[in-house]
């Protein structure tokens, strides 16, 4: 098989055939002879995202192998640039070791665990953990016992500052982003007094030529968001919008000085939730240690932490004598439906493949 055609992405609708495609390309790899020799079955891996559909790839992977169509043995036969005869006669020299070999098919759940059980120790975890599992109230519990009564109330604070709707609202999210590396960052609260002193600067410019009714939406701004009506509500102080029409020097300086405010306010709210998001981490991290267990979110950040090998915690060729064997080629099914953290754990793998090539 020619090497451009070693890295493909096929697109297609539900339904159109690309499990069949794939089946046919897993066939087509397995009798791809390169230099006399065969590749090895157990090199080739496929993944999915469940169970259902790993068996389904597993049944028509090994029907097309043992019984195949005549479109599939066309297909394949183009892919390798070999007649179908030759198609024939390779199939007939795999037979035995196919039906002897095991086949790499898994979900993308149970492929990272199994990473993961084999560099549990590196990670500080046993091998026998469970996946799958909801450690959700022992986290809260962890995270209530890292924070002193001060962090409490300015977790509160924050929460209810950053619009969520609830603390469960907060947990769920800090769950979800948990699954990601984020790098945190300091931003304090931005200053609101370029923003009055702009507005003080409109209001005495504008009262100069404002209709005595228009006064009132003036004595009516209390505070930053007061600002919004004034300036962009349609509905709202008709009359003190024309006399602010009729300063456009201060009405932009002042419409400056909230995108300011606003871009220091949105920098400081993400800045916060990143600083507890680590406490949210070391207190999951905790719980999954204690329980020695974890749900499929963890299975993938644990070992895309491992894969990563930033610390030089093993070499790649320790990886695949764990595994058994190299992966010398990767399909995914339904590709559209991987997370970029599925697709960044993955991304080491590619590369060794990549430099293979």
């Amino acid at each position: 098989m020619k090497e451009d055609k070693r890295f493909l992405a096929l697109e297609a609708s539900a339904g159109s055939g690309k499990t069949s495609s794939l089946a046919v390309r897993f066939v087509a790899l397995i009798l791809d002879k390169q230099n006399g020799r065969y590749p090895i079955i157990s090199n080739i891996l496929a993944i999915t995202f469940t169970n259902k559909a790993a068996n389904e790839m597993k049944e028509k992977i090994i029907k097309t192998f043992l019984s195949p169509q005549n479109y599939e043995l066309s297909d394949i036969s183009a892919l390798l640039e070999i007649s179908v005869d030759e198609v024939k006669n390779r199939l007939k020299d795999r037979q035995s070791d196919f039906l002897s070999s095991e086949l790499k098919i898994y979900t993308f759940d149970a492929f990272f665990a199994q990473i993961l059980r084999q560099f549990s120790l590196n990670v500080g975890l046993l091998p026998d953990f469970s996946n799958g599992e909801n450690l959700e109230n022992l986290i809260n519990q962890n995270l209530i016992k890292l924070l002193s009564k001060d962090e409490i109330k300015a977790l509160a604070r924050f929460i209810l500052s950053a619009n969520f709707k609830t603390a469960a609202n907060f947990l769920e999210v800090a769950k979800q982003m948990s699954e990601y590396d984020i790098e945190s960052f300091s931003s304090p609260a931005p200053s609101q007094s370029a923003v009055w002193q702009a507005y003080d600067e409109l209001k005495k410019a504008a009262l100069l030529v404002c209709e005595k009714k228009g006064v009132n939406a003036f004595n009516e701004v209390k505070n930053i968001k007061d600002f919004y009506k004034l300036l962009f509500d349609e509905k709202e102080a008709k009359t003190a919008k024309k006399a602010i029409d009729k300063c456009p020097f201060e009405k932009e300086t002042l419409i400056s000085a909230l995108k300011a405010y606003y871009e220091g306010f949105c920098a400081h709210k993400i800045s916060s939730f990143f600083k507890e998001l680590k406490k949210y981490k070391k207190a999951r991290t905790q719980a999954i240690k204690v329980k020695n267990a974890m749900d499929f979110s963890d299975v993938c950040a644990f070992v895309y932490e491992l894969l990563r090998n930033e610390d030089k915690k093993f070499e790649p060729n320790e990886l695949y004598f764990r595994l058994d064997g190299r992966i010398d080629d990767i399909l995914i099914d339904e590709f559209q439906d991987t997370n970029a953290r599925q697709f960044e754990t993955l991304l080491p793998l590619i590369a060794e493949i990549f430099a293979g090539y």
